[in-house]
């Protein structure tokens, strides 16, 4: 009986034993880490690159009511009413733009394609509301909506991205159309109001967010190698931004957005709380 209570009391000892070692690494783990985010810069000096964004700005809200012509919500989801929107032909024109504008990047030489009968068709529809959107894109400020850096991340509102998707998909067409039509200057400032959505996107602080900026711009940069002349000047702004430092900084912000949120003993009733809104329809939550 003695050897056994010896052998299960050695057994506990090492259990605690691999238990504090265990727990030693991982903290040793979190201040590595940190350290290396420290690299990037004070803690003051992260959080001043993401000024929270209390209300939309102009240029956001005109943004929104321009793109409704074009059957596309700019606007947060929980403000958009999708009933007065054609889903339908909106998502039928994206996948054909999207593979049109994919074929033609793809090819080795400068040919463009002639557009699907869906994209020449939707453009030609729609060509004043085009018009407008790259009016205000091209011309003017990145759009941005609320933006928050407190709370947990699940609870902290980001704007539409289906919709800056599907209006990436009407610029991107829009570049190639004019190309086409031998008008070099609007594609160029198609694409110019494409690099301005995606600026206002890779400004926002969660991953998702620079995950989209980042496909909005790769969009960008292939139109733009099958577009003639070089470059206008704002491209270089383009060549420039430090993609590789935007996404660490990103990552830094969800780790720090997670940290925060596993530390708070409201946390898991904020979670649900959130979870219910969201899913109202759903019963047991």
């Amino acid at each position: 009986m003695r050897k056994v209570l010896l052998g299960m009391a050695m057994v506990v000892a090492l259990v605690v034993l691999v238990y504090g070692v265990v727990i030693a690494l991982a903290g040793k783990g979190r201040e590595e880490i940190a350290d290396r985010w420290r690299t990037l810069g004070s803690d003051e000096e992260h959080a001043a690159k993401f000024p929270e964004v209390r209300e939309r700005n102009e240029a956001a809200q005109q943004l929104e009511a321009a793109a409704l012509p074009l059957g596309i919500g700019m606007m947060p989801r929980s403000e958009l009413d999708e009933s007065s929107l054609d889903q339908r032909r909106i998502a039928d024109f994206k996948k054909a733009s999207d593979d049109w504008v994919k074929a033609a990047i793809e090819t080795g030489d400068d040919t463009i394609p002639p557009p699907p009968t869906v994209v020449a068709s939707y453009l030609a529809e729609n060509r004043v509301a085009i018009d407008r959107v790259v009016d205000l894109l091209a011309n003017g400020e990145p759009p941005l909506w609320t933006m928050r850096t407190k709370g947990p991340p699940m609870t902290r509102p980001i704007p539409n991205l289906l919709g800056q998707m599907q209006l990436a998909a009407v610029l991107g067409a829009a570049g190639f159309e004019a190309e086409l039509a031998g008008d070099h200057v609007n594609a160029w400032r198609s694409q110019q109001a494409l690099w301005t959505l995606a600026k206002g996107t890779l400004s926002r602080p969660e991953m998702i967010s620079q995950l989209i900026g980042v496909a909005l711009t790769r969009r960008v940069a292939g139109v733009a190698r099958k577009l003639e002349g070089p470059a206008p000047a704002w491209f270089e702004e383009l060549e420039s931004f430090d993609f590789h430092r935007a996404m660490l900084d990103s990552s830094r912000s969800e780790w720090t957005a997670s940290s925060e949120a596993l530390n708070a003993e409201s946390s898991l009733e904020e979670f649900r709380a959130s979870a219910r809104s969201e899913n109202a329809h759903l019963l047991g939550l």
